[in-house]
């Protein structure tokens, strides 16, 4: 449901409260969904959780393989320590692939 409703938001715009004024807030979409439980509230029976949908974004671009660099500018966390604890949730890389990321050849 979520990917249906940002798939008609331009890319420059905010996801959630785009007419919000305040950009200072660390809580833009967790007070979002607070407000809004009868749009959003339960989707299958499940109750979404900001910090575990935050989880599910960064393990996607770490996995990716976006620059560190772009994450934490995006997230707006400080330091690659901030991200140590998403490493136990990504996935494996084979030996044989690894070995060929360590010496630059391509995918």
């Amino acid at each position: 449901m979520l990917l249906a409703e940002a798939a008609h938001i331009p890319a420059d715009a905010y996801a959630f409260r785009p007419d919000w004024q305040d950009r200072t807030s660390k809580h833009i979409a967790s007070d979002w969904l607070a407000r809004y439980p009868r749009i959003i509230g339960r989707c299958d029976g499940a109750v979404l959780q900001t910090q575990r949908l935050r989880t599910t974004w960064l393990v996607e671009l770490l996995n990716a393989g976006i620059p560190l660099k772009v994450i934490l500018k995006a997230s707006g966390l400080g330091t690659l320590h901030s991200l140590s604890r998403y490493l136990v949730f990504l996935h494996d890389v084979p030996e044989a692939e690894a070995s060929d990321l360590l010496r630059g050849a391509t995918a």
